[in-house]
């Protein structure tokens, strides 16, 4: 691994990179599972944390509550922005401008709109072309 990373997974949960190795097993039963990971996490690299950044809660309503990297926060600004969604400031705070920013991002990708950042989202937006292993 790169001797410049931080986290290889700023926002991918397990749940998510578990799924993501899953399908990757299913879609080539011939490949070992070593050489599916190993090519999932060089897909991940060009989106890794180089070095540390704050974390901040983004609070979703009826008392749930997410952590990101404020890193994390700004990519998925930036990222918006570059879709033309968001007109914001890059400033690593989710609030309602962001916020609404994502629910168009989520209507347009079809799915449900809610404004928050899910891992389905969040894969959809930061790796539009889908992390791959095999």
């Amino acid at each position: 691994m790169n001797g410049d990373t931080f986290d290889v997974t700023p926002w991918e949960k397990t749940d998510l990179f578990l799924a993501l190795i899953e399908g990757n097993c299913q879609q080539n039963p011939e490949i070992q599972i070593v050489a599916i990971v190993h090519g999932l996490v060089q897909s991940l690299l060009p989106n890794r944390l180089k070095a540390p950044s704050e974390v901040k809660q983004v609070d979703l309503g009826e008392g749930r509550k997410v952590t990101h990297y404020v890193e994390t926060l700004r990519r998925i600004q930036k990222a918006l922005k570059d879709q033309g969604h968001y007109s914001g400031g890059i400033d690593g705070d989710y609030g309602p401008g962001t916020r609404a920013a994502m629910a168009a991002f989520q209507t347009k990708a079809g799915l449900d709109p809610t404004g928050l950042p899910d891992q389905l989202t969040l894969l959809r937006l930061l790796h539009p072309s889908g992390p791959g292993g095999g």
